[in-house]
């Protein structure tokens, strides 16, 4: 289904001149695809295993354009220092932070996470990302010890 999304925006791109959505006028409705996209590129390929196909060359054109605009290059900059304070994740530089964000989403663990970071959480510190180090860790000793009473799926 994404993928045949992805073509149809790329398809729609075939039909303006210009490098937005709509031509050569940065709109709404690029401001309203850009974070998808963006989650696309940068989230996809590290739980996922998918890439924007380069055969969607208008569509990588677009996202191109749209991320060197000062207005996106201002609203997807690395995190702020009050950012690092406020919230519970480690990471600043902007793609590592989409990644870190996205970890639990593509575990399928929203939950574990709201459970842990409500409990044990602080500003700068991702509790998950600990709880999944320990969860590895104690899968690597199950397996090491051929452990019958562990379930290693």
């Amino acid at each position: 289904e994404l993928l045949n999304f992805l073509k149809t925006v790329d398809d729609d791109l075939q039909t303006f001149t210009g490098p937005y959505l709509c031509g050569e006028q940065f709109t709404l409705a690029d401001i309203c695809l850009y974070p998808i996209m963006e989650r696309i590129a940068v989230v996809l390929p590290s739980y996922r295993d998918f890439w924007i196909p380069p055969s969607l060359s208008h569509l990588l054109c677009w996202y191109e354009a749209a991320s060197v605009r000062p207005s996106v290059r201002v609203a997807t900059a690395d995190r702020s220092d009050e950012s690092m304070k406020t919230y519970c994740f480690e990471r600043r530089n902007r793609r590592e932070y989409l990644i870190e964000v996205y970890e639990c989403h593509s575990r399928n663990e929203d939950r574990v996470f709201r459970d842990l970071n409500d409990t044990r959480g602080s500003a700068g510190y991702n509790i998950y990302r600990e709880y999944v180090d320990e969860e590895l860790r104690d899968r690597r000793i199950c397996e090491a010890k051929s452990c019958q009473k562990c379930v290693i799926s």
